[in-house]
Parts: structure tokens; C-alpha cells; sequence
């Protein structure tokens, strides 16, 4: 652009003063509106809503510069110290961006109902300010199950599924995903519990499969008959991987297999 920018000690400075207090971070968002007006209108506002946890030191700590004491748990209806953090984002899905526009400090445990609330709050101030939300991306922790079950999402063998929500600003649907790692986790645990899947017939006929059964016993062998040879096609796979135990369970490295 060829125009002089200040120096990042005098960015900094005048950024100081920027509230960032736990919960919807409404300053933040006035920023991104300002993005928000130079992105496409046809395609470059589509983005999702993505949040997860992070384990944090617990401990109250006493903050100079806003004079209160920290460490607390912050999420509406929850009292005691913090040991986490959540933090709920907005990202690009054709155009490269992400945005941090909400964080709270929470315990060991959340309602999903409130976590349903905070969400339903994003969901209107991102949308008023122009973009338009398609999907949230999370685990498939107890916390989000029940965040989940609050908005009505659902699937089973013995119900309908549903898988989205409407919009409260435009009544646009809003899709619910479960993240790839901890899915591909749920599925080798499946295989690795169950030992078999059985695939429905129009997955078969569409792949043109030999069978509808998916065999953990197959992989075993597979992993047997390999370890007889230096040159390996899968040299990070091994039988102790198809083990079931906690560890195992939540080694989320070992899906990457």
C-alpha cells in the first residue's frame, strides 16, 4: 500500500485501553465490522463459529491495570476458581481470517444450556454486523454434548437427525460438526470396542465394496504380516494402537496413524 505505518510501540499504545474483559468481546466485533465491509458480499462473509478449552494454572492473581483480582470463574451461572479457558472464534470459510470474539474462565465443568445462551448471543452480534454464519465446529466433549442437546441436535439409529439450527437474526441454518480429530477418534474406538462395522448397502453399491463389514481382525493381520519387512507401508502403525484402554482413547496423535 505504500503508506508509512507507526511503529509497533505506538500501535500498542493506543490499544491499551481496549476493554478485553471475559465474555463477548464487543469492541473486538466493532473492529471486525470495519473488516467486514471490504470483504465480497457474495461469498467472503460466509464463516463459522468455532470454540474449544484449554487447561490453564488455577489461582487468583491481582490485576494493576483493571484493580480487581483474577483467576475466577467467569462463565454466567458458575462460581469457583477457574482451571480452564474457553474461547469461541469466528473464521473465513472461502477467505483467510479468524477472529477471536469471545473468551470466559471456567471450572471442571459447564452447563451446556449456558454455553447455548453464549453462543445464541454470538450468533446476533456477528450477524448484525454483516456476516453470515453457516456452521460451529467443536469436540465432542460433555460440555458440548449438552450445549448440543439444549439446541435440539440429534442422530441415531432410532431418531430423526438433526443437525442444524436457525439463525435468530435471519433464519438462515446454522449446521453443527464435530471436529475431525476427536472424530476420527470416535471412529477407531468404535472399530477398536465394537471389533466390526457394518456399512449401510447404499455406501457399498456407491464405493462398489466387496463387503458391508469393516473388520478390526483385517488391520491386525495387516499389522502381523507387515512387521515380517523392513520396508513398511504404514510404519507407525501397530498392533498395541488397536488396543482399547484409556490412553490410548485419548492420545489424539495416534488418529494422525
Amino acid at each position: 500500500m505504500k503508506l508509512p505505518f507507526p511503529a509497533i510501540r505506538t500501535l500498542n499504545f493506543h490499544l491499551q485501553n481496549l476493554e478485553f474483559k471475559s465474555g463477548v468481546l464487543d469492541e473486538i466485533i466493532g473492529f471486525l465490522k470495519i473488516k467486514c465491509e471490504s470483504l465480497n458480499q457474495d461469498f467472503g462473509r460466509d464463516c463459522m463459529v468455532a470454540l474449544d478449552e484449554m487447561d490453564i494454572k488455577a489461582g487468583i492473581d491481582y490485576c494493576v491495570h483493571s484493580g480487581t483480582y483474577i483467576g475466577g470463574i467467569t462463565l454466567p451461572k458458575h462460581e469457583g476458581v477457574a482451571t480452564k479457558a474457553l474461547v469461541i472464534l469466528v473464521g473465513g470459510i472461502t477467505t483467510r481470517w479468524k477472529q477471536i470474539v469471545s473468551y470466559y474462565f471456567t471450572g471442571d465443568s459447564m452447563n451446556g444450556a449456558v454455553l447455548a445462551d453464549v453462543l445464541k448471543e454470538v450468533f446476533k452480534k456477528i450477524s448484525a454486523i454483516g456476516l453470515k454464519v453457516h456452521s460451529v465446529t467443536s469436540d465432542m466433549g460433555s460440555a458440548n454434548q449438552a450445549m448440543w442437546k439444549t439446541f435440539g441436535i440429534k442422530a441415531g439409529r432410532k431418531c430423526e437427525t438433526k443437525n442444524y439450527v436457525l439463525n435468530p437474526v435471519n433464519g438462515e441454518k446454522i449446521y453443527f460438526l464435530a471436529d475431525g480429530p476427536h472424530l476420527l477418534k470416535n471412529i477407531k474406538q468404535c472399530l477398536v470396542q465394537n471389533k466390526i462395522i457394518q456399512l449401510p448397502n447404499d455406501f457399498v453399491e456407491k464405493y462398489k465394496l466387496t463387503s458391508d463389514l469393516v473388520d478390526v481382525q483385517h488391520i491386525k493381520d495387516f499389522c502381523e504380516e507387515e512387521g515380517k519387512f523392513e520396508l513398511q507401508f504404514a510404519s507407525k502403525l501397530n498392533v498395541d494402537l488397536l488396543q482399547s484402554n484409556h490412553f490410548n482413547k485419548m492420545n489424539y496423535g495416534l488418529e494422525q496413524v
